[in-house]
């Protein structure tokens, strides 16, 4: 059996902070939020929250009805963003899991809505490299996410790839190590295993996954 590397999305893998930026903005207006933008730095702070986290930071008076039909709009508009082309490619990750597909088992598991991961493997050269992924749709936490892929394809040694605290949190709670993509939009305990770019990936899988 393939060990597997199994990666966070955003901020990992690509940086679609200014798609999210003008689909939530378009919601906040068309909900009459008091939040009168998204920019892109408050796209990227809370990258890895679920989208109902998210909302709630950015639209507080929203009730739980309207928050729900707000998400969708700024959810589908996001998406539709991104499969225009309005999301980038980190430098080096695609050449990069070329090299690393025929020795590991690759998938993403991230915190976002259904479509979204779809979204993304439409670019080019990547939708033949993951052989699995999983998101929101389960109504678990991400841990638990990543236990069941891991589950479901009987993978026994594991090594979850993302940027924010709370990626760190959800691999320690899966049981599995984790490595940060420091090039990417969070912070974690000083000490943890990084890359600084995506190329490294290879070299540090191979010292974690022995």
């Amino acid at each position: 059996m393939k060990k597997a590397l199994i990666f966070d999305l955003d901020g990992t893998l690509w940086d679609a902070c200014d798609a999210m930026a003008v689909s939530w903005t378009e919601a906040l207006r068309a909900f009459s939020c008091n939040t009168p933008a998204v920019t892109r730095q408050m796209a990227a702070d809370v990258m890895g929250m679920t989208n109902d986290a998210i909302a709630r930071r950015f639209c507080p008076e929203l009730d739980d009805a309207q928050r729900l039909q707000f998400i969708e709009q700024a959810s589908s508009a996001h998406i539709r963003l991104v499969q225009q082309g309005h999301g980038q490619i980190f430098p080096g990750v695609t050449d990069t899991l070329r090299r690393l597909a025929d020795d590991y088992f690759l998938a993403i598991v991230s915190n976002c809505t259904d479509g979204y991961i779809d979204a993304f493997l439409t670019y080019p050269g990547l939708d033949r490299l993951f052989s699995d992924y999983e998101y929101l749709r389960t109504g678990k936490p991400k841990s638990d996410n990543i236990r069941l892929v891991m589950e479901r394809n009987r993978l026994t040694d594991a090594l979850y790839i993302g940027d924010t605290m709370l990626d760190y949190e959800a691999a320690h709670t899966a049981g599995i190590p984790f490595l940060h993509a420091a090039y990417g939009f969070g912070h974690v305990p000083e000490g943890t295993p990084f890359l600084r770019s995506i190329r490294e990936l290879p070299q540090a899988a191979a010292a974690l996954l022995p």
